[in-house]
């Protein structure tokens, strides 16, 4: 599924908004070569079923002109995916890709969802095993996408999750939580030696909590924004029953996460599809009692980027899971 190219381009699509990213690389490291986004007008793409499919053709002839590639890699929102695990003994004489592929052979008609998904899949070893990891798209939704993309020059090489681009720049030897906060919603993903384990969906996100902010104060969503952005969930906030209001809102995902009983060696990281919050991942550690990190794959030092990044730092937060996607592929 990995290709050859010098570079590597993503595309993100969602209902409201397309995005892409091309990075390539040198020997001074990986660097942002070009990126842009425009907005959806309503109703072109409806939880992820193409219905205005000539609107959302010609938005993709501009974008196939700039990026001057025949080969992208999709993401769409994680909620389209479902998850399968299946494990495999290792047999003497067989690598793991031919075993995978004997093992699809042999059992594929078992699989209840092979008949109406389409699937791209990882594996992970170990001394006796691999663990196959299955993300599955129902086959019409993949058909709609890689048929609309086709008509304007462009083969889709993957498609996968917006959230589980950030896999490959986690721990691969312990378990992780990572924490993702968008703007309509929040997941905690558990992965265990790299490998994607489960993920639960949260009512907090950016909106949930500029909700907070506009029901104790009586201001428009700009002046919200500046608040949130001034204050994010530090104890500094002026009015403290708004405060109050965003704890009860972050209580659910805290509570989760404080209940977890993980024995073994874990780590938790965060990320943000926007301008980080203020005060979050410090009432992240709090709880947890255990260092957090912030996730930004522009700062992963398994992939040095140029000292000089194209894209403004405030904008580089919705580009990061294309950026983590991309750097996965070289």
């Amino acid at each position: 599924m990995i290709t050859s190219e010098k570079t590597k381009t993503v595309i993100s699509l969602s209902d409201h908004e397309i995005r892409y990213v091309t990075i390539a690389k040198n020997k001074k490291g990986f660097y942002i070569k070009k990126f842009d986004s425009a907005e959806l007008e309503e109703g072109i793409i409806k939880d992820g079923e193409i219905l205005k499919a000539d609107f959302l053709r010609k938005i993709l002839l501009n974008i196939a002109k700039k990026i001057n590639s025949e080969v992208i890699n999709l993401l769409l929102p994680h909620h389209h995916f479902s998850f399968d695990t299946h494990t495999i003994n290792k047999e003497e004489g067989l690598t793991n890709l031919k075993l995978f592929k004997k093992y699809i052979k042999e059992q594929k008609k078992n699989i209840p969802w092979a008949a109406t998904h389409s699937y791209e899949y990882e594996l992970f070893e170990n001394e006796k095993q691999i663990s196959v990891l299955f993300s599955t798209l129902r086959r019409e939704t993949y058909s709609a996408y890689d048929f609309i993309f086709k008509k304007v020059g462009l083969k889709i090489n993957s498609v996968s999750s917006d959230i589980l681009a950030f896999s490959p720049l986690l721990s691969q030897t312990e378990r992780v939580t990572q924490i993702y906060v968008d703007q309509d919603y929040s997941y905690v993903i558990e992965y265990k030696n790299g490998l994607y384990m489960n993920d639960r969906k949260f009512q907090l996100s950016r909106n949930q909590l500029l909700d907070d902010i506009k029901k104790n104060i009586q201001i428009n969503d700009v002046e919200a924004k500046k608040i949130l952005e001034q204050y994010g969930v530090l104890r500094t906030h002026k009015d403290s029953k708004v405060l109050a209001r965003m704890e009860r809102s972050m209580s659910p995902l805290f509570e989760f996460i404080t209940k977890r009983k993980i024995k073994e060696k874990s780590s938790v990281v965060v990320h943000f599809s926007d301008t980080p919050i203020l005060g979050f991942v410090d009432k992240v550690s709090k709880i947890t009692k255990t260092d957090v990190s912030a996730l930004c794959s522009l700062k992963s030092p398994m992939f040095p980027f140029h000292e000089v990044i194209t894209l403004h730092k405030k904008k580089s937060y919705v580009y990061e899971p294309l950026v983590a996607r991309a750097l996965s592929l070289f």
